[in-house]
């Protein structure tokens, strides 16, 4: 009697883990990410609107997004330039694989930050109204160009930087270092497209 009791005991604590883990498993659901492969080498990332795009260093270059936000962001790309924007009320996210960019640019509220360490011999970084960009990069020549509105945060060094003094306040480098900086007055952001 007492084996027959332990044997359905165990059986119903074995019933309701099996019951249990399913529905949790239910619940958990993925989302199905697409991918786009990119046609030539990408050289500079445009990013626009309300987007926030992770750059990751990779051999292979492509772009990675959930397939419910297809329809909410735009990606195009025209020779070396990847554009990527949005005018959705929420932010739209990106996964964007790079080899070797040199340039960022993003405004409006965008937001793009790094995955890794971006290993590259030259970089700019251009950032306009309320963007945000937080950079890990190690390079030999780093150029930024920060509006009042803007925010950047960098990590990682440089051999030689070049920034603009005007939004140096909005540029943090706390944990990033370089051999030579060198301040350059406000620049038109006009000028540098």
């Amino acid at each position: 009697m007492k084996t027959r009791i332990q044997i359905l005991m165990g059986a119903a604590v074995a019933a309701l883990l099996t019951i249990s883990s399913v529905n949790v498993n239910a619940a958990v659901k993925l989302p199905a990410m697409e991918s786009l492969t990119l046609k030539t080498d990408v050289k500079k990332v445009v990013v626009k609107g309300n987007v926030r795009v992770t750059l990751m260093q990779s051999n292979r270059e492509w772009v990675t997004m959930d397939e419910n936000d297809l329809d909410k962001v735009s990606v195009s790309q025209f020779g070396d330039v990847l554009t990527i924007s949005s005018n959705e009320a929420e932010p739209v996210e990106v996964i964007v694989h790079v080899n070797d960019i040199y340039r960022i640019d993003a405004s409006d509220k965008a937001v793009v930050n790094t995955q890794g360490n971006l290993k590259l011999q030259n970089l700019q970084i251009f950032l306009r109204d309320q963007a945000v960009a937080r950079v890990n990069t190690v390079t030999e020549s780093l150029y930024t160009l920060v509006d009042s509105d803007a925010n950047l945060v960098l990590r990682g060094s440089t051999e030689s930087h070049t920034v603009n003094y005007a939004a140096l306040n909005n540029v943090n480098m706390t944990k990033f270092t370089a051999a030579k900086t060198k301040k350059v007055g406000q620049i038109n952001f006009l000028a540098m497209q």
